[in-house]
C-alpha cells in the first residue's frame, strides 16, 4: 500500500537496487553471496580489527591480527563460505602469500 510519507509498498521484501554497497555510520554495507553483509575495519601500525555482520543469519566474524596487511580481511570471506556451504571463490590464502611474495619481490628488485 502506498501513501503520501512512502513511496514503496511496506510488502517489500528485497531492495529495487540490490546489490547495494553503502557506507553509514562507520560500516560498509553490501552483500556477499546473497547474504546482507556489514563490515567495519580499522587498523594502525602493526594492528588490524575486521568485523563481518551477517545479520540475517545471526553470524558475526570478528579477525584481530597483528599485521596491517589488508588483505587479511579477506580470511571472513573463506570463514563465511565454510560456515554458509558455499563454493569458494578464491582461495584466499593462497591469493595472499602470492600477493605477499609479488610485493617482496618487486621491492627486492629496488633494492638491488
Amino acid at each position: 500500500m502506498l501513501s503520501g510519507q512512502s513511496i514503496f509498498s511496506k510488502n517489500r521484501t528485497t531492495p529495487d537496487f540490490a546489490p547495494v554497497e553503502a557506507y553509514g555510520m562507520g560500516w560498509l554495507l553490501t552483500s556477499y553471496k546473497e547474504n546482507v553483509l556489514y563490515t567495519h575495519s580499522s587498523g594502525i601500525n602493526g594492528y588490524t580489527a575486521n568485523l563481518a555482520v551477517y545479520p540475517d543469519s545471526e553470524l558475526v566474524i570478528a579477525h584481530l591480527a597483528n599485521s596491517d596487511r589488508a588483505y587479511l580481511s579477506l580470511f571472513s570471506y573463506y570463514i563465511a563460505d565454510e560456515i554458509f556451504g558455499l563454493p569458494k571463490t578464491a582461495d584466499w590464502a593462497e591469493d595472499a602469500v602470492n600477493t605477499s611474495r609479488s610485493m617482496f619481490e618487486a621491492r627486492a628488485g629496488l633494492m638491488k
